[in-house]
């Protein structure tokens, strides 16, 4: 017999078999590409809609915060704003009354400061003419304290003046409404007058419905036939704001007014070098010259004939 080989003999390849297997092998890799594909559109538009929530949120919390940081500032403007017409009604309305009395109250007012800072500031204010000295000695306070001052600091200075009736009028002013002050910034009228004796807060006329009866002089320019001319207050016409107003028209261009309302070159002179040539001075100017005057109702028909000698309708306009 002979040996053998020693192993099994090869087998032969089945063909068929072979391509069953490639189109099996083929169907998953198709299966696998389209499962990897819709995972990845799915996962895809997950992630877009995470991030249009984000979006979202974060734009709708933008909105809240700005809101909210308007509506603050809005309420801290407000309260500024009154602040500040609290402020200029009680230097308004005080000055006048104190009169020369101011020094004391001035001095209470400062006397934290130095000997020699003390006597700079009152040579300042007495370098004023005497009708203007009570207003500038609370300006000048008011600059002097910056951002620390407070209004209500001038009670008790008042108080130890001696000076309780303006101590009175002075609070009255401070516990006044807001909406009337806003008002007097808003349209031009004034707010209710200080609280009286009986306890009331008479209403002030405001410019449009103001009729006492005035001097021709004063009355607002009618058709020329004497028919149908509307009085005005000359006392309101005249007061800050109205003045402040007509100094805003002017702007600058405020000198031919001055020289035709009789100011002196040397007070033109000295307004100019504190102020500028700036609204600022114009209504400096007016200020003065309005406390110069004893006839309200004589100083408006003048101020009415020098602003038409000029030109300025516009500022006319300001006292109808």
């Amino acid at each position: 017999m002979a040996e053998g080989g020693g192993g099994d003999p090869p087998q032969k390849e089945d063909p068929e078999l072979e391509k069953q297997l490639k189109v099996i092998e083929d169907e998953g890799n198709e299966i696998a590409s389209r499962f990897q594909q819709n995972v990845s559109q799915e996962l895809t538009s997950h992630l877009a809609k995470l991030e249009e929530e984000f979006r979202s949120a974060f734009d709708d919390r933008v909105k809240k915060v700005t809101s909210q940081c308007k509506a603050q500032q809005s309420e801290e403007m407000t309260k500024k704003q009154t602040d500040i017409l609290r402020t200029n009604r009680v230097f308004r309305e005080i000055s006048r009354p104190l009169g020369d009395k101011w020094k004391p109250v001035f001095e209470s007012l400062i006397s934290d400061l130095s000997p020699e800072q003390k006597r700079l500031e009152l040579e300042k204010v007495e370098r004023e003419k005497p009708f203007m000295q009570s207003y500038k000695s609370l300006m000048t306070w008011k600059e002097i304290r910056g951002e620390s001052f407070d209004i209500r600091q001038l009670l008790p200075a008042l108080r130890d003046a001696g000076l309780e009736e303006l101590a009175q009028k002075t609070l009255s002013i401070l516990d006044s409404d807001k909406d009337a002050l806003l008002s007097f910034s808003s349209d031009g009228s004034k707010p209710p007058s200080s609280v009286g004796t009986s306890g009331t807060q008479p209403k002030t006329p405001s410019l449009s419905s103001a009729s006492a009866s005035l001097p021709a002089s004063a009355a607002a320019p009618g058709d020329g036939s004497g028919h149908n001319k509307r009085t005005v207050n000359a006392e309101e016409v005249l007061d800050d704001r109205h003045l402040l107003q007509i100094a805003k028209k002017l702007g600058g261009d405020w000198e031919p007014l001055a020289k035709g309302l009789g100011v002196s070159s040397g007070e033109i002179a000295e307004i100019i070098e504190s102020e500028g040539k700036t609204y600022q001075g114009g209504f400096k100017m007016l200020w003065n010259w309005r406390e110069s005057k004893t006839d309200l109702s004589e100083g408006l028909g003048t101020l009415t004939q020098q602003l038409k000698a000029i030109n300025r309708m516009d500022a006319v306009q300001l006292l109808q």
